[in-house]
């Protein structure tokens, strides 16, 4: 998971902003951006994350996952311990955004700290047979949070207010939805109608 203030440090610099074309921007005070990327502040008021998320464009719900916020919420623990990092698992997502807040993580898995790269990675619990035979329900999905995907590969999306995870491609305004069960029909939606919430990365049987 990549820390809030390297997240606006990455995100001003690949723009091009001093840190006072950035505040100003925002509508924050420059010296709050600049205890920001130094990690002088233990804690950031969900105001100030919302403004920069807006200032840089970015989807909010995503840019609060990277930066290991949720409504204020806790961040997420993602700390290396040796050669393993610990990913929560999540009970659920719900109106299109992973719910990283305490209540809503069953536990927390630990898996080689190789598997994953930069970006926020989560657990979600296969239910239901529409995966098989690549994933049977009760395994394990490891996600990187992503706000696209690409052809075939195998998403988290949201489909009007239901969580899916079917493999997507994009055609012209739409998205397929394509389950691996040859049981299930495929969905076509119109693009607007999706959103991507991350990219299956790894699946487990079980993880200990």
């Amino acid at each position: 998971m990549e820390e809030l203030g390297r997240l606006v440090r990455r995100l001003r610099e690949e723009r091009g902003w001093s840190q006072g074309q950035l505040a100003m921007r925002a509508q924050v005070d420059k010296s709050e951006i600049s205890h920001i990327e130094r990690g002088t502040r233990k804690h950031v008021s969900a105001r100030v994350v919302r403004s920069l998320a807006r200032a840089f464009r970015q989807p909010e719900e995503l840019f609060l996952i990277a930066a290991g916020y949720l409504d204020a919420g806790p961040q997420v623990d993602m700390t290396p311990v040796g050669a393993t990092v610990r990913i929560p698992v999540l009970g659920e997502v719900r109106a299109g955004l992973p719910l990283f807040a305490e209540q809503h993580i069953e536990e927390w898995k630990e898996v080689p700290a190789s598997l994953v790269g930069d970006g926020t990675y989560f657990f979600l619990r296969v239910r239901g047979d529409s995966m098989e035979p690549t994933f049977q329900e009760g395994g394990y999905l490891l996600v990187r949070a992503e706000p696209d995907v690409d052809d075939g590969k195998v998403a988290v999306v949201m489909v009007g207010d239901e969580a899916t995870v079917k493999r997507g491609y994009k055609r012209d305004s739409h998205v397929i939805l394509k389950a691996d069960n040859p049981a299930y029909p495929v969905q076509i939606v119109s693009d607007c109608e999706v959103r991507v919430l991350g990219v299956v990365t790894q699946y487990w049987r079980d993880v200990h």
